[in-house]
């Protein structure tokens, strides 16, 4: 199989270090869509839970609607195992983003330039995700910690976005 991150788009782009801010391209083997059906939403999360073993991040992105990230190229084989059609569908998206991993005290700050969301951590907890988009491009935003962000951006806009973050520093 090949390397989807070989296949990057922004293997020539150079990307930000210094003591208040790192900005990298977040190496992304998985990236898969659950579309629950009604009322299996909790039955999935249970299942994911009792699976994960910290080998991928569940982000709850609309009612039903959950994405698992992951450095895994197997995940998805081994979630079509797991989640079977009477909860829910999994969707295979891994080649259509790009992860951009912004850390660092001034990490917040960048993002507050291109996005009207309330970083404060009870409304933007830690460990959660928020759809928005910055510059026209849209963005799934994952919160790690206070100060650190993965930010999910389609592929094809990878080169616009990290224009976007060199222009906003």
């Amino acid at each position: 199989m090949y390397n989807e991150y070989a296949l990057s788009p922004l293997t020539s782009a150079s990307f930000i270090q210094t003591d208040q801010l790192c900005v990298k391209e977040w190496e992304l083997a998985s990236f898969i869509q659950i579309d629950c059906w009604s009322g299996c939403e909790d039955q999935v999360i249970a299942l994911l839970t009792q699976h994960q073993d910290k080998r991928f991040l569940v982000l709850h992105t609309a009612p039903d609607r959950l994405v698992v990230v992951s450095t895994n190229h197997d995940l998805f084989e081994e979630l079509s195992a797991l989640i079977t059609q009477d909860v829910g569908m999994l969707t295979q998206l891994s080649q259509s983003r790009t992860a951009f991993h912004l850390s660092g005290h001034q990490a917040q700050t960048i993002l507050q330039k291109g996005v009207a969301i309330d970083f404060a951590e009870p409304v933007f907890p830690i460990h959660s995700c928020k759809q928005t988009s910055i510059s026209d491009i849209g963005v799934t935003l994952h919160r790690l910690d206070e100060n650190t962000f993965i930010c999910y951006v389609f592929r094809s806009f990878a080169p616009s976005f990290h224009h976007w973050l060199t222009r906003a520093i």
